[in-house]
C-alpha cells in the first residue's frame, strides 16, 4: 500500500508527538531553550487552586467528601482532612494554593523562603503537601 505525501506527513506527525509524550524529556523544549524541569514547574503552577469543602474538610469531590461514618475532629470536620483545624468554622468558602499547598489567603500560603517536601514540591507538611 502506497501512502501519499499527506499521509505519510500524518503519520510523522504522530509518530513526533507519540515520542514526546512518551520521553517526557528536555528535548520537548528544545525550541524555546528550557529544561525539562523548568516546563514541569511551569506545568504545576499553572495547575488550578484545589477547592475543599467547608462542611468536612476533604477535597471536594473526592469519594471521602462527606462521608457519613468519617471520624470527627474537635474543630468538627473530618479528622486527617486537609482543612482539618484549618478552616474556620462557617468559612463560605476554602481551598489549598496549588502553588504551596496551604490553605489560600492565610498568612503560611507562599510564604518565601518556606522548607519545599522533596516529594511534591510544595511547602512541607502543608495541608496539601503529597496530597495535590
Amino acid at each position: 500500500m502506497k501512502l501519499s505525501s499527506y499521509s505519510r506527513w500524518i503519520v510523522g506527525a504522530c509518530a513526533v508527538l507519540a515520542l514526546v509524550c512518551v520521553t517526557d524529556s528536555a528535548w520537548a523544549c528544545a525550541g524555546c531553550g528550557c529544561s525539562a524541569k523548568k516546563a514541569k514547574a511551569a506545568v504545576k503552577k499553572a495547575k488550578a487552586d484545589v477547592a475543599l469543602c467547608t462542611k468536612c474538610g476533604e477535597i471536594k469531590g473526592k469519594e471521602t467528601c462527606c462521608k457519613a461514618d468519617a471520624k470527627k475532629c474537635g474543630c468538627g470536620l473530618q479528622k486527617g482532612s486537609p482543612g482539618c483545624c484549618k478552616i474556620k468554622k462557617g468559612a463560605k468558602s476554602a481551598a489549598l494554593c496549588a502553588k504551596c499547598g496551604q490553605i489560600k489567603g492565610t498568612d503560611a500560603c507562599c510564604k518565601p523562603g518556606a522548607k519545599k517536601c522533596g516529594g511534591c514540591g510544595l511547602q512541607k507538611g502543608a495541608p496539601g503537601c503529597c496530597k495535590i
